[in-house]
């Protein structure tokens, strides 16, 4: 499959001109900076895979049509953002 190259920023995507943004985004730490309100203890992070995906932070799943499923998974530390999330949240960019 030929991937899309943003002329702009050089960054590869599945879909061509698929949106993006182009400005650096905050950091993990700045992420979990303490802050007020039901949040504070954790970060929601939703996927959509098209399979299910086995990780211990994920704390729901909800099948989707087509056979995709909707992952979400609730981050508590810093270290939680790492390998595996990572290559999910690629994974999920690229389907």
């Amino acid at each position: 499959m030929t991937r899309w190259v943003c002329p702009a920023c050089d960054r590869e995507f599945a879909r061509t001109r698929q949106s993006h943004v182009r400005v650096p985004g905050c950091t993990v730490e700045e992420t979990f900076a303490p802050r007020p309100g039901p949040e504070a203890r954790s970060l929601s992070l939703a996927l959509v895979l098209p399979r299910r995906a086995e990780h211990p932070l994920v704390a729901r799943t909800l099948p989707m049509p087509g056979g995709h499923v909707w992952h979400l998974f609730k981050p508590t530390r810093v270290e939680d953002v790492g390998e595996p999330p990572l290559d999910l949240m690629e994974e999920a960019h690229d389907g």
